[in-house]
């Protein structure tokens, strides 16, 4: 606790074994933080309202994480996570920039924009820049910002994925993620 609020980020943990031995701690702790007073803040009945008036639930297909025996996808709300600036109101994200000016994300198309292939590509990140650029409207402007590579597979099949991603993407057995930005 720090001025009375919880600070989850400093933390012990201790674990002790049935015949009352610890066995193991981990100390998580930073005193070089400096915490501004609380000062006045938005009721809980204010975050509360706020809360209800900024989720935005969207319907999407999914199929859970290791799940055992489930093959057919559920339906169901999910919503992206965020926090409420206490004195503001404001949302705030995971990253701690504010909602405001964030950019949304559009789906492409609905429709796949070509069949998955069927082994990895293991395409060097110019040549995935370069199919990214073929396959999507990129703009002309758009500037790379970020490229990422990974290899996945289902667990439940240990075969690549096939389902659709709330980014639109479809999986496959390799993946590399690319992001642009408009200058």
């Amino acid at each position: 606790m720090v001025n009375g609020v919880v600070f989850p980020q400093n933390s012990v943990s201790v674990t002790v074994d049935d015949e009352g031995k610890v066995v193991g701690y981990n100390l998580q702790w930073d005193d070089t933080l400096t915490f501004p007073a609380p000062g006045k803040t938005i009721t809980a009945q204010q975050a509360e309202e706020q809360f209800k008036k900024q989720a935005a639930p969207e319907l999407q297909y999914i199929l859970p994480y290791n799940a055992k025996n489930i093959t057919v996808p559920m339906i169901t709300y999910q919503m992206n996570p965020f926090t409420l600036d206490a004195v503001s109101g404001e949302v705030v994200l995971p990253n701690g920039s504010k909602q405001a000016g964030q950019p949304q994300w559009i789906p492409v198309s609905d429709k796949p924009l070509a069949e998955p292939p069927s082994a990895p590509l293991k395409l060097t990140k110019e040549q995935a820049v370069e199919r990214a650029v073929s396959l999507l409207p990129i703009p002309k402007e758009a500037k790379l910002e970020n490229a990422a590579y990974r290899e996945n597979t289902d667990p439940a099949s240990g075969r690549p994925p096939r389902c659709g991603s709330r980014s639109g993407r479809r999986g496959t057995a390799a993946v590399k993620d690319l992001a642009f930005r408009r200058p």
